[in-house]
């Protein structure tokens, strides 16, 4: 989902100021709280590397004198002996920060020192702080408490009377001025859901915040660290010496320290707000950070061991019972969908198209996900037509359509969902007031088929703590990141968004794809099955056509070979008597003899074209790349003492390369100049032209054109069938097979070609052909032979 508004709209300079704040290293500070020491040590030896600078406070001894010394050497015999068995044990685990022990130190002016200890990345880090009062109840009084705050809250079933509970115990147990509930949002900005404080103080409840106030690498520590405590915001920062480990040579990384110094940027926040101590509890749900429990104190406070280890219990009961009480919602809404997903898939089974389903069904596809409006987009595949389908409240059709042309292209995944439509595309501006909001999903492998919701928008005002454009200006060289200064209060009137969609809305839109996905897949099965079904047919009836196709070409040849014998016999004897007894005979029987010769010739002909039409029909094709020129130049030399007779000019214009089989290619130009020349007017010589275009998706065009007598375009579908002639044999001689072989050459090389003409104003043959066959034949194991029909 896009950031919202509330963040985005700040603009681009606190995007600077957010990534500034997110350089800052607060993990390795460099320094301490002074309300402790701290120890960095090597292991196994447990040699101290680095300590603390305020050891003479606490342990009596000076830093110089710490160092390069066993840690156990710092303590008793009694006390090493119990170390080195609290730092074999197994639950000192890697960031997990253990008690070990009370211990004073002989000779020292302060209280007794909790000692904790943790591994983290290779080096051992001990801390021993000041022991605090409970103050306001024993430890056996803290478990009680704990005890009915776990069973009183887990009872409250709505939200916000559980939110109130948790923050009124805390700020009982702990004495805080101020508890609240911090909720983040899209974007990492966020908003106090919940909040109890003393009576003279401003309330904060409602208020947001942006995300620099938390910066990235300061939530990244709030995952790690679930409580963090500063007593007195105004304390000074006790450094580490050596500064920079030796071991590991660079700062120690102080993640998982209780003591780690705070931020010097949080501090003058803090201070800014005017508070004095904080403590913080993290709320995390499926590893993430959902939001904190901040309590604000506006004098330095002092959190005892013993209450902040009740509050660490505290904070996983809370995470856990929020992930529950979203578990049991989400479960609740799984059946309520399983439910309407149940009924959907019936009827759906029951109806014709997907469409009808999704309109018809009640609840319809407008009803499973609460939305003003929802459309259903269809784009068939052959043609790329799109069919819109509305329900309730929608943009119009055509702005519909620019919409999926959008989507097309940025929606990345099966689903999209945006409350704030018109920033990602800004036409949406147009019809926020009933699209502001979209979730939307795709259907189809194919692109153009989509179900989207849209919701209208939602005009409302923010409440800010402060004005979160304050000190929104990149740093400069040498400038110090400072935070914002001032938190009265700010409002922003947010157009242009709708109301968010929810995760089970997101959810319900997925499981929605997912049904019918699932019953397109089992529609598609069908349709498999029925289609096997029919190919089997079909390959039967093909294998049978094909045979009857041999049968019938081995016929033309052995008939044409046969005819042809006989007919050589009949040329030569009346070629023999027109020579030699020409004078002998009567006028009458010198015009038989002229008929036979002529017809001796029509039917070579007719014998010829028989069989080169068998050969187009039977000839296995070899594909390869040919300049039509080339191809069109052979046959014009083929015709050339024809069209030299005939007084005819041919002009070829541009061509191009193709793939395809010269010598079918050859025939094709050979019949149609030869029928363009041959069926001229004649009044005019004939004029022929011939070019080639190319076209898109790999297709170009040819035209041959001519002057001649043309034709009526309603006898169009006679041309191309075999022995077809539109003129008598005495006008005009032929077989009317030559169109024929032409189109049988156009459908070997998977094309087509159709004619444009009138009587009397010439004609132009226009053929379609692919420039490049492999994404026809990559397929086919053989050669490809088109069938007769």
């Amino acid at each position: 989902m896009l950031q919202p508004s509330w963040c985005r709209n700040i603009d681009k300079q606190v995007d600077d100021l957010l990534s500034e704040c997110d350089k800052e290293p607060i993990h390795t500070p460099g320094s301490i709280q002074p309300h402790g020491v701290l120890l960095v040590c090597t292991e196994p030896d447990w040699t101290v590397v680095q300590v603390s600078a305020n050891t003479a406070r606490y342990l009596g001894i000076e830093p110089s004198e710490v160092l390069n010394r066993s840690l156990l050497a710092l303590f008793s015999e009694e006390q090493s002996l119990t170390l080195q068995t609290a730092l074999s044990r197994k639950a000192l685990l890697e960031g997990n920060n253990i008690f070990l022990f009370q211990y004073q130190f002989p000779g020292t002016p302060t209280k007794s020192l909790n000692v904790f200890a943790h591994r983290y990345k290779g080096l051992l880090i001990v801390e021993l702080e000041t022991v605090q009062p409970t103050a306001r109840s024993s430890p056996e009084e803290l478990m009680c408490q704990l005890k009915d705050m776990l069973s009183t809250s887990r009872a409250l079933q709505d939200a916000q009377a559980f939110w109130d509970a948790i923050i009124h115990d805390i700020k009982r147990i702990t004495g805080f001025d101020r508890v609240m509930v911090y909720e983040f949002e899209p974007g990492g900005h966020g908003s106090v859901i919940a909040e109890v404080k003393e009576a003279h103080l401003e309330s904060y409840l409602g208020l947001h915040y942006p995300a620099t106030d938390i910066p990235r690498q300061a939530r990244e520590l709030y995952l790690l660290n679930t409580l963090r405590v500063i007593p007195d915001i105004n304390y000074e920062p006790v450094p580490i010496v050596p500064l920079v480990n030796p071991v590991t040579n660079d700062l120690p990384d102080l993640s998982f320290s209780d003591l780690r110094s705070v931020s010097p940027v949080h501090v003058k926040y803090l201070q800014n707000m005017g508070v004095s101590g904080t403590l913080t509890i993290s709320i995390i749900i499926d590893n993430s950070l959902w939001g904190l429990i901040a309590c604000h104190h506006y004098s330095p406070i002092y959190i005892s061991y013993e209450v902040r280890t009740t509050l660490i219990v505290l904070a996983r009961f809370i995470s856990m019972e929020c992930s529950l009480r979203l578990q049991r919602k989400e479960y609740l809404y799984q059946l309520e969908l399983q439910s309407m997903k149940s009924h959907f898939i019936e009827f759906m089974a029951r109806s014709e198209t997907l469409v009808e389903a999704l309109i018809n069904f009640n609840p319809n596809i407008g009803d499973f996900i609460q939305a003003s409006g929802a459309v259903i987009c269809e784009t068939t595949k052959e043609y790329g037509e799109v069919n819109i389908h509305t329900i309730g409240s929608t943009p119009t059709h055509e702005q519909i359509k620019a919409l999926i042309n959008w989507l097309q292209v940025n929606m990345t995944d099966a689903l999209y969902s945006t409350d704030e439509l018109a920033t990602a595309y800004p036409p949406a501006q147009d019809y926020r007031r009933v699209a502001s909001g979209m979730l939307a999903i795709s259907l189809l492998p194919e692109p153009g088929n989509y179900v989207l919701w849209f919701r209208p928008e939602k005009i409302h005002t923010v409440s800010w703590a402060g004005d979160p454009t304050e000190g929104k200006n990149a740093l400069k060289p040498g400038e110090v990141l400072t935070p914002r200064a001032s938190f009265a209060l700010w409002k922003e009137t947010v157009k242009l968004k709708a109301e968010p969609w929810t995760a089970y809305e997101i959810l319900a839109a997925t499981e929605i794809r997912d049904i019918i996905s699932r019953l397109l897949l089992l529609k598609t099965e069908e349709l498999r099955e029925r289609n096997k079904e029919l190919e089997s047919q079909v390959e039967a009836k093909t294998q049978a056509l094909i045979q009857s196709n041999q049968d019938l070409e081995q016929f033309a040849i052995i008939a044409s070979h046969d005819l042809q014998a006989p007919l050589r016999k009949v040329s030569q004897f009346s070629n023999f008597l027109m020579t030699n007894a020409h004078q002998q005979l009567s006028a009458e029987n010198q015009d038989y003899l002229e008929r036979i010769q002529k017809s001796v010739h029509k039917m070579q002909l007719l014998i010829d074209d028989l069989l080169q039409l068998s050969k187009v029909t039977r000839k296995t094709l070899q594909f390869s790349p040919n300049n039509l020129r080339d191809v069109i130049m052979s046959a014009i030399r083929d015709l050339e003492p024809y069209i030299k007779s005939c007084k005819a000019t041919v002009h070829i214009g541009d061509t191009m390369v193709i793939d395809c089989d010269p010598m079918q290619l050859h025939q094709l130009f050979l019949n149609l100049i030869e029928n363009a020349v041959k069926f001229h007017k004649p009044d005019s010589l004939p004029m022929v032209s011939i070019s080639v275009h190319e076209l898109d998706n790999n297709w170009c065009e040819i035209l041959v054109s001519d002057n001649g007598i043309g034709f009526d375009e309603i006898y169009l579908d006679r041309i191309f069938k075999v022995f077809e002639r539109l003129h008598g044999v005495s006008s005009f001689e032929g077989t009317g097979i030559g169109l024929n072989i032409v189109q049988r050459v156009v459908e070997c090389h998977f094309g087509t070609v159709t004619a444009r003409s009138k009587p009397g104003e010439g004609s132009t043959f226009i053929v379609h052909l692919p420039i490049s066959q492999r994404h026809v034949v990559a397929a086919q194991s053989k050669a490809f032979t088109l069938p007769d029909v």
